[in-house]
């Protein structure tokens, strides 16, 4: 009997790449994860992502992530990866390491709107995970516009794709309300803890910073929709109640918008309390 394969598509960002830099984030970790759990059953899965040059590697026994060239030699941002979809999926039909017989999952609307077009000429099994959507940004952050295009697109894919998944009840109930979706076409699959590296008696880092008090941290990107500015105004707060404490923020700047958090906390009264880092790996 020969291996069970999956198809994973996560056209806009890498699972290798490092969360808190770039564009990667919790879903590079969930994708990732997610992928290796898969494999331990004995699925092969094979994950797909855009890069500018064909390359392959194996991170684990089973899982197999593929750069596939598409858009040009060119570093392009999240807002411009549309114009590369088409590409992408052509380049999937024709790629060695793609079983078109095998179960579809892509993430974000990018990778969806992909595998909508490579399911016109393979309609096999397709789950997509939204993550998030254009109109979920819109609803609770009410002055950032809609971005009509997704939405568009990412009302295509829940009335097309064979299932959804949501990180949550409540994800899921945005996502039946927000598109019109019957009850059984969405299901949560929660993340998880690796516990094999997070565990109570695990090591623990030296606190970077001598100060009394809270110790706060923020592990993400540095944008203003991850919300650091909401942990340097939480410290500035504490502070003006003469409760001390510091802050470690563990993340590049990412993004349209990104902040300067120590001008943040200078602005907060803080500013000796707050330390920035990069990002660090799990382990």
């Amino acid at each position: 009997m020969s291996t069970p394969a999956v198809n994973v598509l996560s056209l806009h960002t890498s699972p290798l790449a490092q969360p808190g830099a770039g564009d990667a984030g919790g879903m590079n970790v969930f994708v990732l994860q997610s992928a290796l759990a898969l494999a331990a059953t004995g699925a092969r899965v094979n994950v797909f992502t855009r890069s500018r040059a064909a390359w392959s590697r194996s991170p684990a026994a089973g899982v197999f992530v593929y750069g596939v060239p598409a858009g040009g030699d060119r570093h392009l941002s999240k807002e411009q990866l549309a114009e590369a979809v088409p590409e992408f999926a052509a380049a999937l039909l024709s790629h060695a390491d793609f079983d078109a017989r095998a179960p579809l999952h892509s993430h974000y609307w990018l990778s969806g709107a992909a595998a909508a077009l490579v399911r016109r000429r393979h309609p096999g099994p397709w789950v997509h995970t939204m993550h998030t959507t254009a109109a979920r940004k819109h609803r609770h952050s009410p002055g950032v516009p809609l971005e009509q295009p997704r939405a568009s697109a990412e009302a295509s894919i829940a009335a097309t794709a064979d299932a959804l998944t949501a990180n949550t009840p409540a994800d899921r109930e945005e996502l039946l309300v927000d598109f019109g979706l019957p009850a059984h076409r969405v299901s949560v699959v929660s993340p998880g803890i690796d516990t094999q590296v997070f565990t109570p008696e695990g090591e623990r880092a030296a606190w970077p910073l001598s100060c009394q008090g809270p110790r706060l941290l923020f592990a993400g990107r540095i944008q203003p929709y991850k919300g650091p500015q909401v942990a340097i105004s939480a410290l500035g707060l504490l502070a003006r109640h003469g409760i001390g404490g510091t802050l470690v923020l563990l993340g590049d700047r990412s993004g349209a918008g990104a902040q300067d958090p120590a001008a943040l906390a200078a602005a907060a009264g803080v500013g000796a309390r707050v330390l920035s880092l990069p990002p660090v790996p799990p382990r």
